[in-house]
């Protein structure tokens, strides 16, 4: 999944945690600046990103020290951008340009983000036609058995003739359909079965059956 899909996964979850935690303790720092207890600014945009940082602390996870640090430090982030925009609209409300700037600025940061992510990541190799058919296999025992790359096999199993195929057709950038057809056949008997399924570079769907999986012989 690449970087933008991921963020709104993330926001997904994010939300929540703004509504419930986030909102609520604004509430309670803008409250205190109002009484008087602090009047600088900054000192007010300092309180928001260390409670953004306390709350991933607060957070229990099983994952690294490092991922626990990086997660303070993002709430941080979160929390002092959340802050000086708030600033800015207080400071500024009369201005639209103030209003157009700073209803813009999550937009801005998140664009510099995506575009850092993309210059430095390395570009995904080339999902070819063998990975679709790895992919589509993978976990079967059944297809396991089937070509594993476009092509036909021939086997003889107490006296049927079994011929397999596997196909592939791209339908779109890294996306195929991949094909699984069996014929078996022992002197007058015959039949045929065949399976497909759409691939991706992360996803597997039944794309059509009328397999039977119920065949006259063991293999």
């Amino acid at each position: 999944m690449d970087f933008l899909g991921w963020t709104f996964i993330y926001s997904i979850y994010i939300f929540p945690v703004l509504l419930l935690y986030g909102s609520p303790i604004s509430i309670i720092v803008e409250l205190i600046h109002k009484k008087g207890i602090f009047k600088n600014r900054w000192l007010y945009i300092l309180l928001h990103s260390l409670f953004g940082g306390f709350f991933g602390i607060i957070v229990v996870t099983l994952d690294s020290f490092l991922f626990n640090w990086l997660f303070i430090l993002f709430g941080a982030f979160l929390a002092l951008v959340y802050a000086v925009i708030d600033r800015i609209l207080y400071i500024k409300i009369k201005s639209k340009k103030a209003i157009w700037i700073s209803l813009s600025f999550p937009v801005i940061i998140l664009a510099f983000m995506w575009g850092g992510f993309q210059f430095a990541s390395e570009p995904l190799p080339p999902f070819t036609a063998e990975d679709a058919i790895k992919f589509a296999s993978e976990g079967d025992e059944m297809l396991a058995k089937f070509p594993q790359k476009e092509g036909i096999s021939k086997v003889k199993i107490d006296g049927y003739h079994i011929i397999q195929e596997t196909k592939a057709e791209i339908i779109d950038d890294d996306t195929y359909i991949i094909y699984f057809f069996e014929t078996w056949s022992k002197n007058s008997e015959s039949d045929s079965f065949s399976v497909s399924y759409k691939i991706d570079r992360n996803s597997s769907t039944l794309h059509n059956s009328d397999w039977n999986y119920s065949r006259p012989f063991e293999y």
